[in-house]
């Protein structure tokens, strides 16, 4: 596990103690003491249930339309998967790949091993295709996916806390200052995860280079510079930002 990894769990752990405050709450109010403990030791390890691979599929289908491929994309997708990790080692049994409908150049490392491209992707050449899956298979071999997951799980009691504190909040102080406490010490924490995964994205370009795809990402940055020379160019039609960590 690398130091990027350690700190982005560490992260991950500062929005646990954060989140630790309102799921306590509703343990105390429900069973005092016990139900603090009780409801804290639930809420953590129900963290294993985004790990499973139903529930990995379904969030990735859910919040980033990643979908089965079709037969046509599989002939398309699988050699240069396989090419991948056979240069890294890897078990090709052990990932699941999808293809997200989207007109851009683009790849995820979502779940535990879950593997997607955009249908733009597919169109790119053999070797810029694999380099491509190279970087988020690097993601994967680093564990960046699996902190990134539960950053969003842990953070879940914040953000619904937050809300309910925004709707009541109209009639009290006391109510905006509990969101101020609550959103200061998660903003933190979000904000030296971002920090970290420009550093992991890094990595993932390293390992990918140094699995012999160099040359080849080098051509798909390269891709992605120009196309966004040409996007920052006033025109009609604009792209929505990204909000999951995916190869630049």
């Amino acid at each position: 596990m690398t130091r990027t990894t350690l700190g982005l769990l560490a992260a991950d752990a500062l929005i646990w103690l954060v989140s630790a405050v309102p799921v306590g709450l509703v343990g105390a109010a429900v069973a005092g003491w016990t139900g603090v403990a009780v409801t804290l030791i639930a809420w953590t390890l129900s963290a294993g249930l985004v790990f499973l691979r139903p529930v990995e599929l379904r969030l990735a289908r859910v919040l980033f339309g990643a979908r089965e491929p079709t037969a046509r994309e599989r002939v398309r997708l699988e050699p240069a998967w396989k090419r991948v990790c056979g240069a890294a080692g890897e078990d090709l049994g052990d990932y699941v790949l999808r293809v997200e409908d989207r007109a851009e150049v683009n790849a995820t490392a979502g779940g535990a091993r879950i593997v997607s491209v955009t249908t733009l992707a597919l169109s790119l050449p053999d070797d810029e295709l694999s380099a491509l899956l190279a970087h988020e298979l690097g993601h994967h071999l680093d564990e960046h996916p699996v902190a990134a997951l539960l950053g969003w799980w842990f953070a879940l009691p914040s953000l619904v806390f937050d809300l309910l504190l925004r709707v009541f909040g109209l009639f009290g102080w006391l109510f905006a200052l509990a969101r101020i406490a609550l959103l200061i010490p998660l903003g933190l924490a979000r904000l030296a995860a971002a920090i970290l995964s420009r550093s992991a994205e890094f990595a993932a370009d390293r390992h990918a280079a140094r699995v012999g795809f160099g040359p080849a990402l080098a051509g798909v940055l390269e891709r992605l510079v120009a196309s966004s020379g040409r996007t920052s160019q006033p025109t009609r039609t604009k792209r929505s930002p990204e909000s999951h960590r995916r190869a630049r």
